[in-house]
Protein backbone atom coordinates (compact mmCIF):
# COMPACT_ATOMS: atom_id res chain seq x y z
CA UNK A 1 0.00 0.00 0.00
CA UNK A 2 1.20 3.50 -0.86
CA UNK A 3 0.15 6.99 0.21
CA UNK A 4 -0.19 9.83 -2.24
CA UNK A 5 -1.32 13.41 -2.61
CA UNK A 6 -3.36 14.21 -5.71
CA UNK A 7 -1.91 16.94 -7.91
CA UNK A 8 -4.40 16.64 -10.78
CA UNK A 9 -7.31 14.54 -12.04
CA UNK A 10 -7.86 14.10 -15.76
CA UNK A 11 -10.16 12.23 -18.10
CA UNK A 12 -9.11 10.18 -21.12
CA UNK A 13 -11.71 9.55 -23.81
CA UNK A 14 -11.35 7.07 -26.61
CA UNK A 15 -13.79 6.03 -29.22
CA UNK A 16 -14.64 5.89 -32.87
CA UNK A 17 -12.74 7.86 -35.48
CA UNK A 18 -14.42 10.56 -37.56
CA UNK A 19 -17.25 9.20 -39.71
CA UNK A 20 -17.66 6.01 -37.70
CA UNK A 21 -20.28 5.31 -35.07
CA UNK A 22 -19.46 3.48 -31.88
CA UNK A 23 -19.05 3.59 -28.14
CA UNK A 24 -16.91 6.28 -26.54
CA UNK A 25 -15.12 5.14 -23.38
CA UNK A 26 -14.10 7.47 -20.59
CA UNK A 27 -11.46 6.68 -17.97
CA UNK A 28 -10.16 8.85 -15.13
CA UNK A 29 -6.55 9.13 -14.00
CA UNK A 30 -4.81 10.92 -11.14
CA UNK A 31 -1.41 12.56 -11.01
CA UNK A 32 -0.15 11.64 -7.53
CA UNK A 33 2.89 12.60 -5.43
CA UNK A 34 3.82 9.26 -3.82
CA UNK A 35 5.15 9.05 -0.25
CA UNK A 36 6.91 5.76 0.45
CA UNK A 37 6.60 3.92 3.78
CA UNK A 38 9.58 4.49 6.07
CA UNK A 39 12.32 1.93 5.52
CA UNK A 40 15.15 3.05 7.80
CA UNK A 41 17.46 0.50 9.40
CA UNK A 42 17.69 2.45 12.68
CA UNK A 43 13.95 3.12 12.95
CA UNK A 44 11.14 0.97 14.35
CA UNK A 45 7.63 1.92 13.23
CA UNK A 46 5.50 2.00 16.43
CA UNK A 47 2.21 1.70 14.48
CA UNK A 48 3.11 -1.46 12.57
CA UNK A 49 2.10 -3.86 15.37
CA UNK A 50 -1.47 -2.49 15.34
CA UNK A 51 -2.07 -3.23 11.65
CA UNK A 52 -3.88 -1.20 8.99
CA UNK A 53 -6.27 0.53 11.44
CA UNK A 54 -3.45 2.38 13.25
CA UNK A 55 -2.02 3.79 10.05
CA UNK A 56 1.63 3.85 9.07
CA UNK A 57 4.58 6.19 8.72
CA UNK A 58 5.89 7.48 5.40
CA UNK A 59 8.82 9.59 4.38
CA UNK A 60 8.07 13.31 4.55
CA UNK A 61 9.49 14.01 1.09
CA UNK A 62 7.60 12.52 -1.88
CA UNK A 63 9.55 9.78 -3.65
CA UNK A 64 8.08 10.36 -7.09
CA UNK A 65 5.10 11.55 -9.08
CA UNK A 66 2.96 8.85 -10.70
CA UNK A 67 -0.13 8.53 -12.85
CA UNK A 68 -2.62 6.02 -11.46
CA UNK A 69 -6.11 4.97 -12.52
CA UNK A 70 -9.10 5.85 -10.39
CA UNK A 71 -9.65 2.13 -9.75
CA UNK A 72 -6.35 1.99 -7.82
CA UNK A 73 -7.63 4.33 -5.09
CA UNK A 74 -8.28 2.44 -1.85
CA UNK A 75 -9.31 5.26 0.51
CA UNK A 76 -8.68 8.79 1.68
CA UNK A 77 -6.37 9.39 4.64
CA UNK A 78 -5.60 11.88 7.36
CA UNK A 79 -2.05 13.22 7.14
CA UNK A 80 -0.25 14.18 10.35
CA UNK A 81 3.20 15.77 9.93
CA UNK A 82 5.85 14.35 12.28
CA UNK A 83 8.61 16.86 11.69
CA UNK A 84 10.83 15.64 14.55
CA UNK A 85 11.48 12.43 12.59
CA UNK A 86 10.98 13.88 9.09
CA UNK A 87 7.96 11.70 8.45
CA UNK A 88 4.20 11.79 8.01
CA UNK A 89 1.66 9.59 9.75
CA UNK A 90 -0.93 8.20 7.33
CA UNK A 91 -4.26 7.16 8.87
CA UNK A 92 -6.62 5.60 6.28
CA UNK A 93 -10.30 6.55 6.46
CA UNK A 94 -13.08 5.03 4.41
CA UNK A 95 -15.43 8.02 4.37
CA UNK A 96 -14.92 11.74 4.04
CA UNK A 97 -17.09 13.74 6.41
CA UNK A 98 -17.55 17.36 7.46
CA UNK A 99 -15.38 16.70 10.54
CA UNK A 100 -12.54 15.44 8.37
CA UNK A 101 -12.81 18.48 6.12
CA UNK A 102 -12.11 20.75 9.09
CA UNK A 103 -9.29 18.58 10.44
CA UNK A 104 -7.49 18.51 7.10
CA UNK A 105 -8.04 22.23 6.49
CA UNK A 106 -8.22 22.62 2.71
CA UNK A 107 -7.26 19.12 1.54
CA UNK A 108 -10.23 16.79 2.13
CA UNK A 109 -10.13 15.09 -1.26
CA UNK A 110 -6.43 15.28 -2.08
CA UNK A 111 -5.03 12.57 0.17
CA UNK A 112 -5.39 8.94 -0.80
CA UNK A 113 -4.17 5.40 -0.34
CA UNK A 114 -3.62 3.41 -3.52
CA UNK A 115 -2.49 -0.03 -4.58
Amino acid sequence: MKAGIIEAIFEHRSGPTAGHEGHISEEYFLLVRQHNPINRSEFVNPYQRFGFAAGFLCEQTPACTRVISLSQVVSHFVLTPMEEIEAIHVLPIDRVSVTVVFIQNSRPSHLLIFS
